[in-house]
């Protein structure tokens, strides 16, 4: 914020805004509606960052965003074309493949860890080793699966 306003002070765009808007009252009105919106609209973000974690808060935007588009579609009518529910259906199956990706990923890194602490026969050897461990890769696991341990 401090290099913004540095900059636009260096360039005169501040002071010329600052001048146009004492001497325009509607644009000083609509100037500060739109910073005090802001200010709510970025507290209330950070507010569920802060509440919820990122991920929620990302979620939300995303839904916002959505949500724009189908109001836009609702109240600014156009020509309907295919090519929506295409693009759409590509979208949302691509997050939905992703999701899923994540989802087997993380399963198999939980019954990988539980091998581990059963191969560790669980208790303080697994807690000291845990946080310098890598998380263990698809790679990994199939690596360990070819491996004849008898041969040791």
């Amino acid at each position: 914020l401090a290099c913004m306003t540095v900059m636009t002070l260096a360039s005169g765009d501040l002071v010329a805004i600052i001048k146009l808007a004492m001497v325009n009252h509607q644009l000083a009105l609509y100037m500060s509606i739109y910073t005090a919106v802001s200010y709510v609209a970025i507290s209330a973000y950070m507010n569920l960052v802060k509440r919820f974690g990122g991920v929620a808060a990302v979620y939300i935007a995303t839904a916002r965003k959505a949500m724009t588009l189908v109001l836009s579609f609702l109240l600014f009518p156009k020509d309907f074309s295919w090519f929506y529910v295409a693009g759409a259906t590509l979208v949302l199956g691509g997050l939905m493949v992703v999701s899923l990706y994540k989802q087997k990923r993380g399963k198999m890194q939980e019954a990988a860890k539980a091998d581990l602490n059963q191969a560790l026969g669980g208790g303080s050897e697994l807690e000291a080793l845990k946080d310098g461990v890598e998380p263990i890769t698809e790679r990994d696991l199939e690596a360990a699966s070819h491996h004849d341990v008898s041969k040791r």
